[in-house]
């Protein structure tokens, strides 16, 4: 059983749900906490108390903006689309990385990619020129832009550590179409049992 005097980290919490707990929290009690006074204060106990000695605010969900063909970019977008500009090809920006699992559904683990990617537009997000400005513009679908999940099946080549870190390393240096996307790539290797 969980307690008004249990830590919520030392019972299986962690920053993200903290993030949640804190959200609910604005919404439900009409009060803002921070992610900082949430773990100075991680017991229910010591919730209850924080709450009752903040002043009531009102909370504003966050509203989708109008479909449209094309948003506004972020300061932050058009620096690094103005750079892209001036030198194209650039990878100084791609994040990579790599996970190793073990008996994976590949069936599921595609229709998980395909649900994340169905429900965040910055997935489908590709960056056009309008009047000479730049603009983001968001596929309805992952197919539009050729998102897909790449399976390479090195089970039965002669394959070896050196291979698998060759494929990663072009990944790392192929740079994106920012305008014709997709700015997301995935591959899915099947490797041999002695490199597993």
């Amino acid at each position: 059983l969980i307690g008004v005097k249990n830590n919520f980290f030392d019972v299986g919490g962690h920053s993200l749900k903290a993030m949640q707990v804190v959200s609910r929290i604005s919404k439900v009690f009409k009060v803002k906490v921070n992610l900082k006074d949430f773990f100075a204060n991680p017991t229910i106990e010591a919730l209850a108390h924080l709450i009752r000695t903040k002043e009531e605010q009102l909370f504003q969900d966050i509203v989708p903006v109008p479909k449209s063909d094309y948003y506004k970019v972020s300061h932050a977008q058009k620096r690094l689309w103005i750079l892209n500009q001036f030198e194209e090809n650039q990878i100084a920006y791609n994040i990579s990385g790599a996970f190793r699992f073990e008996n994976l559904d590949k069936q599921i683990f595609e229709k998980v990619l395909e649900d994340i990617i169905a429900r965040h537009e910055s997935l489908r997000t590709t960056f056009v020129t309008v009047d000479g400005e730049p603009m983001q513009k968001i596929s309805d679908n992952a197919l539009d832009l050729g998102i897909k999940l790449e399976h390479i099946n090195l089970s039965e080549q002669n394959a070896n550590e050196e291979t698998v870190q060759q494929i990663a390393q072009k990944e790392m240096v192929t740079p994106f179409d920012l305008e014709n996307g997709p700015l997301v790539r995935m591959k899915l290797l099947n490797l041999p049992d002695q490199i597993s």
